[in-house]
């Protein structure tokens, strides 16, 4: 860990610059940031149980390469272990963050956000508003993204979310193409009765699904 502090004259905000690996495991999880908070009053004091200034605001630009447990130890940490995706591989990422008071809580959010995994490549910008409160945060997410296999995605769905068809389909070889989200937005919360929903525009190649007798089966859907 290399970590470089700079207080202002004033006490009323703090410069810093971090370098580090996050996991013992080869290869690691790393992750270099360099921002500014301002209002840091009681951020350092030892002992608290609550250390945030209600005028505290972090803004930092980082880059991470994150493997599969370490973002699910962050998931947990912000009570967001219920997203509808699972993670595979290594993520690279690079964002600007801002993390600030909200109505509820502190607000998250990740703009110019660039992340690159074994699945997908996607650019975009997300906010969560509500944390460290006592509800569930509120999500949005807008993104575009590469094209990626339609098997694979699929595949990445928790178990429920499909029906017996779709799920049959994917594991008999017979979904196939590609999808390229051109421009859309994935808003909601974890909160029971609540879920997320996903809107805009996405590109197919290429497409092609068959359900059997009962559903048919579609082919070369663009």
């Amino acid at each position: 860990l290399d970590l470089s502090i700079l207080q202002s004259a004033r006490g009323k905000s703090v410069e810093f610059s971090v370098s580090a690996n996050i996991s013992q495991a080869e290869p690691s999880s790393s992750i270099i940031a360099h921002g500014v908070i301002d209002e840091p009053i009681g951020l350092f004091d030892v002992g608290k149980e609550n250390n945030l200034n209600p005028k505290t605001i972090f803004d930092i630009n980082i880059q991470i390469e994150l493997l599969k447990p370490e973002v699910l130890t962050i998931a947990k940490i912000f009570n967001l272990q219920s997203l509808p995706l699972d993670i595979h591989g290594r993520i690279k990422t690079k964002t600007k963050i801002r993390f600030a008071p909200g109505l509820k809580g502190y607000d998250l959010f990740f703009s110019d956000l660039v992340m690159r995994s074994e699945i997908v490549n996607m650019q975009g910008n997300v906010s969560v508003a509500g944390l460290l409160s006592d509800g569930y945060p509120t999500i949005f997410i807008n993104w575009s993204s590469e094209p990626v296999a339609l098997k694979t995605l699929a595949s990445l769905l928790p178990l429920g979310i499909l029906s017996n068809e779709f799920g049959e389909s994917i594991n008999s070889n017979t979904l196939g193409g590609s999808i390229q989200a051109i421009a859309a937005s994935v808003s909601g919360s974890s909160r029971e009765g609540v879920g997320f929903s996903i809107l805009g525009e996405f590109k197919v190649n290429d497409g092609f699904i068959n359900l059997g007798k009962k559903w048919g089966k579609a082919e070369a859907v663009s």
